[in-house]
């Protein structure tokens, strides 16, 4: 079967995927002012700032929510004067993101981007009392016959996440924090129909004062299932074909 597909891991939460040429850029322009995950890669900011390399001139803008670990108004401003970009999703509104296009919905929360890329969302609170204000939006997007779910910092609130129920997922992108937790595995293992699990959204190795991949190593020993594989991304360059 001839692979069309590409997903690769920049940083953080940050991931660019790539069908028959076109591209979506996920959470990939931020910072991390917390000091607990990684920082974008100098060497690749520096050539997205210059429009030039594998994650210049993305079709597509897509942020989960406001978070400057997953977006930053700077970046996004300096990015979009060196890139030409088709459009955006975000659950928020922004400066930084008034000369481009808003990817428009409709209705049922789809969008066809492309021949044979669709795109849905859906909007879950923030895990994390402090953060339950904060819009969380998870993308389900369609590339040929995949379907890659990106959950972002959505909350395990079970009866939120409905519309998925008997979508049958091929990749889900989750936090080790929502895997974690008791509620979080019951969505993925038992709610859900998701063939395998990628573990992101946590620091290189070098940079793990929090020792999430230690956690996420050892609920994957304790909890993954047979037929449903689960890998960790937390190493720039980290990718996958289909």
């Amino acid at each position: 079967m001839e692979k069309r597909g590409w997903i690769v891991y920049i940083s953080n939460a940050a991931i660019l995927l790539q069908y028959r040429g076109v591209k979506v850029l996920i959470d990939g322009l931020y910072r991390d002012t917390s000091g607990y995950f990684s920082q974008l890669p100098d060497a690749v900011w520096e050539s997205m700032q210059q429009g030039m390399g594998e994650i210049s001139n993305v079709d597509y803008l897509m942020f989960t929510h406001s978070h400057a670990d997953h977006f930053y108004e700077p970046y996004v401003s300096k990015y979009l004067q060196k890139n030409a970009v088709k459009g955006y999703a975000a659950p928020f509104s922004s400066e930084s993101l008034k000369g481009c296009t808003a990817i428009v919905f409709d209705s049922e929360k789809k969008v066809v981007l492309e021949v044979d890329i669709v795109c849905g969302y859906l909007d879950i609170r923030h895990l994390d009392p402090r953060f339950y204000h904060v819009t969380n939006r998870c993308y389900l997007i369609e590339m040929g016959e995949k379907r890659i779910l990106f959950l972002g910092d959505a909350d395990y609130q079970a009866e939120t996440y409905g519309a998925l129920h008997g979508v049958e997922i091929d990749i889900a992108f989750v936090t080790p924090v929502f895997f974690n937790h008791e509620t979080g595995r019951k969505i993925l293992q038992e709610m859900l129909h998701i063939r395998k699990i990628i573990l992101y959204h946590l620091p290189s190795c070098q940079e793990d004062t929090m020792q999430m991949e230690k956690m996420a190593r050892r609920d994957i020993a304790r909890y993954a299932k047979e037929d449903q594989p689960i890998v960790i991304w937390n190493k720039t360059g980290q990718s996958l074909v289909f």
